[in-house]
């Protein structure tokens, strides 16, 4: 009788260690979309957005934030550096932040600016999650800041490297050439990017529009007006300046867009 209560005893204490070592291991934050897509903007409609963050053991954690939400509480892995990202309709460039130990605030706020990174690092994390879990992701905004403010024209290859490698320092922080593009034939109106950092373009009676300063990558603009989405796709071989490096084409809008008043409200409410 004497052994089995030790025994008993001994398995509460083991169970008590275990759930005490996971209220250690994890603990709950506050994300916050600090900032409007310029998309919602234009259009006067709220987005949902689908929000990505590294979670223990290098899984990929992901949530729903409804049409409207603009804050959720997630749990995060003390001890490490956390990546997040929130995708607008579960594309695109991404509002971006992150949450480090050391941090004393319990909120993280979200900017497009850090957009771009937190893409990086959460793709990177998927293969090498330890080094993203390590990185000093506060100062690394401030050396891509310096770059580049938008956050956008960074080499992203040479910077994934170092901090695979664990040499990473400023010195790896390169910023990228951009180039121009011409669209011949855009169709008429306005067009909002979805990057606050590039202004509107106007296509009118078929006249040529230069979009200056981009690098490779996806780049998107919508039309309201038409119910147009344009798609820029720039390669590192056009930086380069080899052929074929660059193309666009039109797509249909998204369907939110296209909702009557009366039927986004109703979404809204089912949201």
């Amino acid at each position: 009788m004497a052994q089995a209560l030790r025994l008993l005893s001994v398995l509460i204490c083991i169970s008590f260690l275990i759930i005490l070592c996971s209220c250690e291991q994890e603990h709950y934050i506050t994300v916050v979309l600090a900032q409007d897509h310029p998309w919602e903007t234009a259009s006067g409609r709220r987005f949902w957005y689908t929000l990505v963050w590294n979670a223990l053991d290098g899984e990929i954690s992901k949530t729903h934030l409804s049409i409207g939400c603009r804050s959720v509480r997630v749990p995060v892995v003390a001890g490490q550096s956390v990546v997040f990202a929130a995708y607008p309709l579960g594309t695109g460039i991404p509002l971006g932040g992150s949450y480090l130990a050391i941090d004393k605030k319990e909120t993280v706020s979200l900017t497009v600016e850090e957009g771009p990174l937190a893409d990086m690092l959460l793709s990177l994390s998927k293969r090498w999650p330890a080094p993203v879990a390590r990185v000093n992701t506060h100062r690394l905004v401030e050396y891509i800041e310096a770059v580049d403010p938008l956050g956008i024209g960074i080499d992203w290859n040479i910077l994934a490297k170092s901090i695979v490698e664990g040499d990473f320092s400023s010195t790896q922080v390169r910023g990228l050439q951009s180039i121009e593009l011409v669209l011949d034939g855009l169709p008429e109106g306005r067009w909002v990017c979805e990057h606050a950092g590039y202004p509107a373009l106007f296509g009118y009676c078929e006249n040529p529009v230069v979009i200056k300063e981009l690098f490779p990558g996806l780049l998107r603009y919508v039309n309201m007006e038409r119910d147009m989405e344009l798609r820029l796709v720039v390669s590192e071989d056009a930086i380069t300046g080899q052929p074929g490096g660059s193309y666009w084409h039109v797509v249909a809008i998204d369907p939110l867009f296209t909702l009557s008043d009366a039927a986004y409200q109703q979404m809204l409410e089912l949201e």
